[in-house]
């Protein structure tokens, strides 16, 4: 008789004599397992399961046909029918079930993915099923686990309630057994770690608190913890670590200063998720005498992130009850505005409001400033312990109240301590240094890990042990928890010792198909990723990508940020991306790294250089390098546009680049750039991608030739600028804007050099004007103001400056660009000694760009206003001037104005008697001005010493350092500076020159008829 087997657990299938058996139509799957299940039924309970919505008829007909099909399939002898109502399985027939099997089992995986189409009551009976087994199968743990600790057999009740708490982590009963259990056994650290998880658990997803009696056992247990801990020499809890130790110090002494009085300002713990902020937070809590303070404890959880005002609701509830107990006077005004939002506070008469109408009607300000004062009301009966964990899940009117309190009461009357994973929170850009300190907690050290293993497992573990150990977990705290516990009692061997793939199967373990392939997704991404570009990757719509993530974010393996207004999501720690990374094969990495670098594509903005680079990682990735050359070649170009032209012509809603990695240089990313040119020219035959080649190679050409003549390497960067000017004659359309842009690298020569050719400029213009091209004709409309002022026609300079800045419709749009043209207005009134009306132009400059970081021409301007503010006789306003210059100098490495800012600080600094300090200041501009090659700055620089000179003679300051690097005399100075600046328009150092050379022919000593008639004739003829 032939055998069949059935299985009802994980995809249900049906085998006859081991071969796989498919049934016509669903029903009579449906009705197979039905009866495995059931053993018998009658024929009216058959039709009400399959077919409740047809006739009576029809359904036993229908029932009729379905009971031949299994038999036709199954055997006729299958299925009995005595008496004519029932059904039932024939008890002779060999059928072999897992349904019947003892044990746990996964109650989730019955009938996985099974449904019957128009038959809502099968599929009830099924979720029916699932429950009662589910039901069943924690009974059968917790009779299991309560038997074993009977029979003291500790591990394998551990094992059991752990299998519990997995099914069912919301259990009390189950969580104060295992809380037990573990007291019995001495493992105080378990215990509190789980009560931990259940009222994180709590919060999290019901917005409770655990019951009073599990607190309570807690609390024993953390007392007998604690007198343990005193009772025994030496034994620390693994987790405080002497890094920890004196963070938590930190926190007790910044307590005990606010305690006694002192003005404090709160503190910020933040670091990745699992390094221990909260460990360090209820640490301090559970150890300290608050008799005297009120505590407050919010709560910020994933699930009701972006709630309004959420966090604040525990909090308020324990002020309302601290108003009850000490009788506090609340105005009633007070009280009804603060009803509206917290209701605790309402007797009823007041009108609940939705969150949308207070934004609307704007009573956010009289919610705070409620708030505010009834908590100083508090505050002058009992000082307030202010305790937020998790500020990355706290919705933004949340944050808002939270500044304005710490702002209001901190220091004084109000404490804050708390955690988040990072700074990207609104508290911290809206509280200053003096409000909120900000502390970085790191992951444990490696010397840090050892000790940690050595307390935690009391067990010697050989170095190559921990070593796997450290890195596996990076000596995250919370990793290393769950590396401990699978260690525990076991010997360290392949199968036990953690690793990153071990960590990571345990995390990933119970995932959705859909929530892995979402992980694998991510870990695609160096870093976090948009939601955004997620759903055009993975097809799945927003409301598919909550719940998946929502998924991987109950396992720990990732979380959210919002940056911008934008959901972003990303690894929580990064060897866990690493090695769901490398899990992959090539081929499953391949199509997907490029399907990314399309989206990424598709959604480009113009200079943005961070979006290339991502897009040449997935590219090079995928296996697609020359694609990967194209980005990265446009990404350089576009890079040295950013920092190397003087000015920059970007928009500002586009982000400055990201720093280069540490140890690379723009020259290193070019020859890196140039190998794989060569490689590539190897492989690619003439033709179309070719072409594309070609057009890459010019705008590699292009940001080399910017990268030397900004670092004044003239002589190479006009050898590639005249060789693309030559490859680019004819030019072709599409190929005009890069070829401005190499003619302004011929023109950023002649003007940093002070060489004018005003044919390049010109050429530069018909070209712009005859393509409409707005932007670079706005460029070329600057060059020419630019090199009309150096030549002295200043009524030309400031028309064609006009009419550069008026085709900007938006000046703000391009902030940089605009300050820069502000900048020469401000020049050429200089240059003609109106220096009131320069510093009002460079004010203007320097206001429109004011936030931005340094940008390459930042450096000129404020050198220019110092110079201005100088000659006005404002000695204060020019040093704060050449101060900013020098810092923009420093970020920005541009050479134009450099060597007379650091000329005009060393006068300074002569000045305040540093004389050490303005001697290698003078040494450092000769460097810049040598490299600039300009005689202007040359010449303006001899001004500089001059002065110097002069007042040193003057003031007889002698035998210093500054005197001997002045060695020669005054004259020397003024001769090679007027010598310099001789026809140079708008050169007012010229006369300082004069003045000085007059001077010193004043002071010289005057000569005898005796002296004279010793002298040589050709002396005296000179």
């Amino acid at each position: 008789m032939p055998k069949i087997e059935v299985q009802l657990f994980q995809i249900p299938c049906v085998k006859l004599d081991g071969k796989e058996v498919s049934f016509p139509f669903k029903r009579v799957d449906a009705l197979f397992y039905y009866l495995i299940c059931r053993k018998t039924a009658t024929r009216q309970e058959l039709v009400n399961l399959l077919w409740e919505d047809c006739a009576e008829e029809v359904g036993y007909k229908n029932l009729r046909h379905t009971i031949y099909t299994l038999r036709k399939a199954l055997g006729s002898d299958l299925i009995l029918s005595i008496p004519k109502t029932e059904v039932r399985l024939n008890p002779a027939r060999e059928l072999i079930s897992d349904f019947d099997r003892e044990g746990v089992v996964d109650t989730e995986q019955f009938l996985r993915g099974f449904a019957v189409k128009n038959a809502p009551n099968f599929n009830a009976w099924v979720d029916q099923m699932r429950e009662q087994m589910a039901a069943r199968t924690l009974n059968d743990l917790f009779t299991g686990a309560a038997k074993a600790q009977e029979k003291g057999d500790l591990a394998q009740a551990e094992r059991l309630s752990l299998e519990y708490l997995n099914r069912d982590g919301l259990d009390e009963k189950m969580v104060m057994f295992l809380m037990k259990l573990y007291q019995r056994d001495g493992r105080y650290y378990k215990a509190a770690n789980l009560y931990q998880r259940l009222k994180d658990k709590l919060a999290e997803e019901l917005g409770i608190t655990p019951l009073h009696e599990t607190a309570e056992l807690y609390y024993e247990i953390v007392n007998q913890w604690n007198k343990t801990t005193e009772e025994t020499p030496g034994r620390t809890d693994p987790e405080m670590t002497e890094s920890r130790v004196a963070l938590l110090q930190k926190i007790q002494e910044r307590y005990q200063s606010f305690q006694e009085g002192y003005e404090v300002s709160s503190l910020l713990f933040y670091g990745e998720a699992g390094c221990g902020k909260s460990y360090l937070l209820q640490y301090f809590l559970r150890g300290g005498d608050f008799s005297d303070t009120l505590v407050l404890r919010g709560g910020c959880s994933q699930r009701q992130a972006g709630v309004y005002l959420e966090p604040w609701k525990n909090v308020m509830l324990s002020v309302a009850e601290e108003v009850a107990s000490r009788n506090l006077q609340i105005p009633e005004t007070i009280r009804r505005t603060i009803a509206r939002v917290f209701p605790v506070f309402s007797d009823g008469a007041e009108e609940q409001r939705e969150p949308g109408e207070f934004k609307q009607n704007r009573c956010g300000a009289l919610v705070t400033d409620a708030v505010a004062l009834l908590l100083s009301l508090a505050a002058d009966r009992r000082k307030i312990l202010l305790v937020f964990e998790n500020l990355q899940w706290m919705d933004p009117a949340s944050q808002d109240l939270l500044c304005q309190v710490v702002r209001r009461l901190g220091g004084s009357q109000l404490l804050l301590l708390a955690s988040s994973w990072t700074l990207n929170v609104d508290v911290n850009f809206m509280l200053d240094e003096s409000a909120l300190e900000r502390i970085y907690v790191p992951c444990l050290t490696r010397k840090e890990t050892d000790r940690y293993l050595d307390a935690a497992l009391d067990a010697d573990l050989p170095a190559p042990v921990r070593s796997r150990i450290y890195e596996a977990t990076g000596g995250n705290p919370r990793l290393l928890a769950g590396a401990v516990e699978n260690l525990r009692g076991k010997e360290p061997t392949e199968g036990t010792l953690p690793d990153a793939d071990g960590i990571l199967r345990q995390r990933m373990a119970g995932l959705s198909t859909q929530a892995l392939h979402l992980a694998d997704v991510l870990a695609l991404f160096p870093d976090k990723t948009p939601c955004r570009l997620l759903s055009d990757i993975t097809g799945y719509q927003t409301v598919q990508l909550y719940p998946l993530s929502v998924e991987l974010e109950e396992h720990s393996l990732i979380g959210e940020c919002c940056v911008d207004g934008e959901s972003y999501l990303e690894f929580l720690h990064p060897h866990m991306r690493e090695a769901l990374y490398q899990a992959q094969s090539y081929f499953q990495r391949q199509p997907l790294h490029l399907k990314i670098a399309d989206c990424l594509q598709e959604n480009l903005q113009e200079g943005d250089v961070d979006a290339l680079a991502r897009v040449a990682h997935h590219c090079r990735a995928g296996g697609d390098s020359l694609r990967a050359f194209q980005c990265e070649a446009a990404g350089l170009y576009w890079r040295t546009f950013w920092t190397c032209e003087i000015p920059p012509l970007v928009p500002a809603e586009i982000a400055d680049p990201a720093p280069l990695p540490e140890g690379m240089t723009l020259e290193d990313n070019v020859q890196r750039l140039e190998q794989e040119l060569d490689r590539l020219r190897r492989q690619v035959p003439s033709g179309g991608e070719s072409g594309e080649l070609d057009k890459s190679e010019r705008m590699l050409l292009c940001a080399k030739a910017r990268m030397l003549i900004y670092t004044g390497r003239y002589q190479e960067g006009l050898s590639v600028t005249e060789a693309l000017l030559r490859a680019m004659t004819p030019c072709a359309a599409e190929d005009t804007d890069l070829l401005l842009w190499v003619l302004r690298q011929r023109i950023a020569y002649s003007v940093q050099t002070d060489q004018p050719e005003p044919e390049y400029i010109v050429r530069g213009l018909e070209i712009a004007e005859e393509s409409g091209l707005k932007r670079q004709r706005a460029c070329f409309l600057l060059l020419r103001g630019i090199e009309f002022c150096k030549e002295g026609s200043y009524k030309s300079s400031d028309y064609f400056l006009r009419q550069s800045l008026g085709l900007f419709d938006r000046p703000e749009r391009y902030p940089v660009f605009c300050g820069y043209i502000r900048t020469w207005q401000g020049e050429w009134k200089r240059c003609q000694k109106d220096f009131a009306g320069a510093c009002e132009t460079y004010q203007l400059a320097v206001e429109l760009t004011e936030g931005l970081a340094p940008w390459p021409g930042s450096g000129f301007l404020f050198t220019c206003y110092g110079r201005a503010a100088m000659a006005l006789g404002d000695d204060g306003k020019a040093r704060q001037m050449f101060t900013r210059a020098m810092e923009a100098f420093e970020k920005t490495k541009e050479l134009p104005g450099r060597s007379l800012a650091e000329a005009y600080t060393a006068y300074y600094a002569a000045q305040d008697g540093k004389y050490a300090s303005a001697v290698d200041l003078l040494v450092t501009s000769w460097d810049s001005a040598s490299k600039l090659s300009s005689l202007v700055e040359q010449g303006i620089r001899d001004s500089v010493l001059a002065r110097l000179r002069r007042e040193m003679d003057q003031d007889h300051m002698l035998n210093n350092e500054l005197d001997r690097y002045l060695y020669r005399p005054l004259d020397i100075y003024c001769h090679r500076g007027m010598q310099r600046l001789r026809g140079v328009k708008g050169a007012y150092e010229y006369d300082v020159l004069e003045d000085c050379l007059k001077y010193s022919i004043r002071q010289a000593k005057p000569l005898t008829v005796e002296n004279l008639y010793s002298k040589n004739k050709n002396f005296m003829t000179e």
